[in-house]
């Protein structure tokens, strides 16, 4: 079969178009490898202005502006680490609660619901059976929802059932 002399003239140009394709994406990579070098140099150009800010405060013996705010965090961070679970009770497992109960040393769960209801009768959302770190009491933290839609949290004692503390829950 005979070539056509059209398409012989086509093919030169065919290879033209992918080569042009192929520069143009070549240059759009290489456009955003620099947009993108670009925008890091202007990041460490800000970080740097801010360094020397800070250094030229320091040697004013002016204190830096965010200095209040890191110390007031590192503050708050030392303060929970160390003191809520100081005073939180440990959870106590299913398991471990099954042998409290069968050893008498704390009441059922039900006896606890039933003498939660009577003290504000609702819904109850969440029981936690904890044991107080300082004086080694089990306590049950009960969460009950009244008919008004208010979430109470009772502290009852595991096993005289008697109400050690009741509030609305934030």
């Amino acid at each position: 079969m005979p070539l056509n002399s059209s398409l012989l003239g086509q093919l030169p140009v065919a290879r033209l178009l992918v080569w042009l394709f192929n520069v143009a994406l070549a240059l759009i990579f290489l456009g955003w490898v620099v947009v993108d070098g670009v925008i890091c140099l202007v990041r460490k150009l800000i970080a740097m202005s801010l360094r020397q800010k800070i250094k030229t405060d320091m040697k004013k013996n002016e204190k830096p502006e965010f200095k209040p705010v890191l110390i007031a965090g590192v503050m708050t961070v030392l303060l929970m680490t160390f003191t809520i679970p100081a005073i939180a009770g440990e959870d106590v497992s299913y398991l471990q609660a099954r042998k409290l109960q069968a050893a008498g040393e704390i009441l059922s769960f039900e006896k606890i619901a039933e003498i939660a209801r009577s003290i504000k009768p609702g819904d109850i959302l969440e029981t936690e059976l904890e044991r107080n770190r300082k004086n080694g009491l089990y306590i049950y933290e009960i969460e009950i929802l009244d008919a008004k839609g208010v979430v109470w949290e009772l502290d009852i004692n595991a096993k005289t059932g008697e109400l050690i503390k009741i509030e609305v829950d934030d």
